[in-house]
């Protein structure tokens, strides 16, 4: 009895002396697909590819599972993140939402199976497969998710796109490449570009996955080419790299591409993330027991299905992608997850992990957050919402959206952050000559009427 005692006062004590980890949110790409373009002299047809273009393959379903493992033992297994594991609060405790592709949608099935694991709870409904749990994904239309989808149609984004094309560090760079391009096309009779080199490059990828022979005038030499132009490219649709533009550029100077590009692409989600951290902090702080908000206050993990294009926009918001990856991209089933903290004190903070599913290895990039690195391993949550203001998208996002670069800064309702920031910087000033006036005012007044009274 008394060893009992002692050890449920050991675990109550340790329990009382942890941080407490208060929401997840995870974003992954999808598994393994196969490639979603062909070319002139590809040896392979559609009917080589089990489901066809762009269709997730059996490693990429296989892996997907194994990724929700991974998951499952970090948040579930490792920090007990739901209080209950019953069907019912499972579904009031956790939340997924796919991008509106069948790869996505079979990857978030795929990587839910292996999260919560196998159950017996539909083993009784007849035709049902044993051990499947079924569980709600949620979707919006692809050509307007700007969550998930960061190439969802954008006026603002094709302008800025065009003025990136026209200008002279385009074309220097396409000069630099000419000689890959010319043999590209001598070999395939497809007159590709820097920037839709990336379709021939991601179909030799796929082939390379697969264990696929390449064709024969394709070496591993051209191989690598064709890769770092796509991972060169692929920063600059996120506004990275793109500093030597800035410079020479007008026009992206005034409107500095290097955020509003991120703002565009990854913005909607970032502030998705931070809408349910705060919505989080609320419940937490409230305990509030309205009957609208219960729902919302049970969620304790967000799952995100999406592309590598999703994860590069998210990076690109966070200031991290080179920090995190370098010169590459996002691989299959590669995960970001950020994590949402109370400490002991009552302070809110906030991890963000990069998953290297290849690797089997968990980066905290949590330090390289802009404005973040002066805590280390945790970013106040106060401190990561002020740095994420500028990659917020005003409300009207489509509207926003569709106006177009050349009347952006022109707008009454949301011009671009350098006027945003001017106008902070002269409301702040406002008030502080208005107080410096009021404190002189009042010297003045006691100067008088002490001088008087003298």
């Amino acid at each position: 009895m008394h060893l009992f005692g002692f050890v449920l006062v050991t675990l109550i004590s340790v329990s009382l002396t942890e941080d407490e980890l208060v929401l997840v949110t995870t974003l992954w790409r999808h598994g393994e697909r196969n490639p979603r373009y062909t070319f002139r002299s590809d040896p392979y047809k559609e009917n080589d590819w089990i489901g066809g273009y762009g269709a997730l393959s059996k490693v990429g379903f296989a892996n997907q599972i194994e990724l929700g493992k991974r998951l499952r033992q970090e948040y579930i297994n490792k920090h007990q993140l739901f209080s209950s594991r019953t069907t019912n609060s499972l579904f009031d405790q956790a939340y997924f939402r796919s991008s509106d592709v069948n790869r996505n949608l079979i990857s978030a099935q795929a990587n839910v199976f292996g999260f919560f694991g196998p159950s017996s709870v539909y083993d009784d409904v007849n035709g049902w497969p044993p051990g499947i749990q079924p569980f709600p994904i949620h979707t919006v239309p692809y050509e307007t998710d700007r969550v998930l989808n960061p190439d969802a149609s954008c006026q603002l984004y094709y302008d800025i796109w065009q003025t990136i094309v026209q200008s002279s560090f385009y074309e220097h760079f396409s000069q630099e490449n000419m000689e890959i391009f010319n043999d590209i096309r001598s070999h395939t009779e497809e007159s590709l570009n820097s920037f839709d080199s990336w379709m021939l490059y991601d179909s030799l990828h796929c082939m390379k996955t697969a264990n696929k022979s390449w064709p024969s005038w394709v070496t591993q030499e051209k191989f690598l080419q064709l890769q770092r132009i796509n991972n060169l490219s692929e920063n600059w649709r996120n506004g990275i790299g793109l500093q030597q533009l800035e410079r020479t550029n007008n026009a992206a100077s005034e409107h500095r591409f290097s955020v509003l590009i991120p703002r565009v692409r990854g913005g909607s989600l970032l502030w998705e993330i931070i809408d349910h951290m705060n919505t989080a902090v609320v419940c937490q702080t409230e305990k509030t027991k309205h009957a609208i908000r219960k729902r919302r206050c049970e969620l304790k993990y967000f799952g995100y299905s999406a592309h590598d294009t999703t994860l590069m926009a998210l990076l690109s918001t966070l200031e991290t992608k080179t920090a995190v990856l370098g010169d590459s991209t996002p691989e299959y089933n590669d995960a970001i997850a950020l994590e949402l903290w109370l400490s002991l004190e009552n302070d809110f903070y906030i991890k963000a992990k990069y998953l290297n599913y290849r690797a089997n290895s968990t980066v905290d990039f949590t330090e390289h957050i802009t404005n973040c690195s002066l805590f280390g391993a945790k970013c106040m949550l106060d401190t990561f919402v002020a740095r994420s203001l500028p990659y917020k998208p005003p409300h009207e996002v489509d509207n926003w959206c569709k106006n177009g670069l050349w009347s952006y800064g022109r707008e009454s309702t949301d011009g671009d952050i350098n006027r945003v920031d001017k106008g902070s910087f002269q409301s702040k000033t406002s008030l502080a000559y208005g107080t410096l006036n009021a404190v002189l005012l009042t010297i003045i007044i006691l100067v008088l009427t002490y001088g008087d009274a003298s």
